[in-house]
Parts: structure tokens; sequence; C-alpha cells
């Protein structure tokens, strides 16, 4: 059954404009935004996390070194270990010696 042109005439503005095209346009254009907007976001993310690894990198060789250092000076200084019980740590160079020249007594 052919459609008459008044019931066509009842889905336009008075302008002609078809407003279901109109709202499936806006909905298409506010789609592609924010598939845009979402996609940038990613690559910002992206790269601020690459930013943070390099930074990251840059600052372990110090962390690294400064541990390193405070882990040689407990292995080759002596300290106390537990003064009131007379437990020392001495270097393992300095103990094998002394055990050496005790004749293996401790």
């Amino acid at each position: 059954m052919p459609v008459s042109s008044s019931v066509m005439e009842n889905t336009r503005e008075p302008f002609g404009l078809d407003l279901g095209a109109v709202a499936m346009g806006a909905l298409a254009v506010l789609g592609l935004v924010l598939t845009v907007a979402l996609g940038v976001q990613a690559l910002y993310l992206r790269a601020a996390e690459r930013e943070r690894d390099r930074w990251a990198d840059r600052q372990r060789p110090a962390a690294v070194s400064s541990l390193q250092a405070q882990q040689e000076e407990l292995l080759r200084g002596v300290r106390w270990v537990d003064q009131e019980a007379g437990v020392v740590s001495i270097p393992i160079e300095l103990a094998m010696e002394r055990v050496v020249a005790s004749g293996g007594r401790p």
C-alpha cells in the first residue's frame, strides 16, 4: 500500500529535515568523537607508562649502587650483631684466617 504524502510530511520538520536521519547522524558523530577520545586517552596512558619506566630505569642505578655499597660495608666491616651475647660480624676472609690459625677450631 503506497504511503500518502501527508504521512511522509508528518515525519519532517517544517524545513524539510528528516529527524530520524539527523538523529542517526548525530549519534554517528558522537560515536566517532568518543572513539577518538578513547584512542587519544589510550595513547596518552601508554606514553605516560613508558615515561615512568624510563624515569625508574634512570633512578635504579643510583639506588642499586647505594644498596650495594651498604651491603659491602656490612660484609667487609666489623660490627656488633648482639653486644650483650658477645656476637660480632667480621669479614669472611678474616674469619677464615682465624679458623686456620687456630687449627680449625672456631
